[in-house]
């Protein structure tokens, strides 16, 4: 006669499921931070190599920092000058030194805002259409197209400071013979590399002037001849600087020097006695 075998009772299944539940419940929030801190080691790396790229672009171009922006006379290649002028981003200038690796100019914790997908449907929409269609190999572009200006990244560069005054004088500025109002910037003129940001999480696109531009990290209101920049301040207020707490409220930073670090947007100072946003060590003093 054969044994009859017990099974388990409906009591007991729901107690095995609801230990599974707490353990998972428990474990999660720990899956969470890990996954959390992978990215930011990952976006740490990345703004390194974006410096090393920088100081690469700088010993080929007579100590320059690599513009952030410029003007680019597509015209001159067909023999019609100032016919076609069109602009593009610091990340074409420095895609080589970086190794063509368009991942390097992006976060993984960034979804959306990602330079290695191209020139996507979501940065056309957010462009308004401009540029072209939907490019997937938008960036690094020899050619300099102007579908690259328009694909947003998961890193920006530091446009904060202007030139001028207590204004101070931002690391990564704008050709001023291409008629932009900062100029370009030397890296031999930083008075403290450790203190100098060349690169940050995210950045700060306009509401309402140009909302596909996430590829710099500037100051959204004018005048911008004071200090107490903030970017948490800028995205409680506007909805457009989340890069600056996107790793449980803090984003990473590559500095002059080649460090990198993560930093609460409250603790980058910008006042009287120090700006980490300006080449010079205290704009704001004089």
């Amino acid at each position: 006669m054969l044994a009859r075998t017990r099974g388990f009772t409906l009591i007991e299944l729901l107690v095995v499921i609801a230990i599974i539940a707490l353990l998972i419940s428990i474990l999660l929030p720990s899956l969470g931070k890990a996954r959390s801190a992978a990215y930011a080691t990952v976006e740490l790396s990345n703004q390194r190599q974006l410096v090393v790229a920088s100081e690469l672009y700088s010993n080929e171009e007579d100590d320059w920092f690599v513009p952030i922006q410029q003007l680019t006379d597509l015209g001159s290649s067909i023999g019609r000058p100032g016919w076609f002028n069109t602009e593009g981003s610091w990340r074409e200038y420095l895609f080589e030194f970086a190794g063509g690796a368009a991942e390097a100019f992006d976060s993984p914790a960034e979804k959306v805002e990602r330079y290695a997908d191209g020139y996507s449907e979501d940065d056309v929409a957010r462009s308004g259409g401009r540029g072209g269609d939907v490019d997937p190999h938008a960036y690094g572009k020899v050619s300099f197209d102007q579908d690259e200006m328009f694909n947003r990244s998961g890193i920006g560069a530091n446009l904060v400071h202007y030139w001028g005054g207590d204004e101070g004088k931002g690391p990564l500025g704008r050709p001023a013979e291409d008629g932009y109002s900062e100029g370009l910037a030397r890296r031999s003129e930083v008075e403290m590399s450790n203190q100098t940001i060349l690169f940050g999480s995210g950045g700060s696109s306009s509401p309402s002037l140009w909302p596909e531009d996430s590829w710099w990290i500037y100051r959204i209101p004018t005048p911008v001849r004071n200090p107490g920049f903030s970017r948490l301040q800028q995205s409680l207020t506007y909805g457009t600087d989340a890069g600056a707490l996107r790793h449980t409220g803090k984003g990473v930073y590559a500095f002059s020097d080649g460090s990198a670090t993560l930093l609460d947007p409250r603790e980058i100072p910008c006042d009287q006695t120090a700006c980490w946003w300006s080449v010079r060590l205290n704009p704001h003093k004089d």
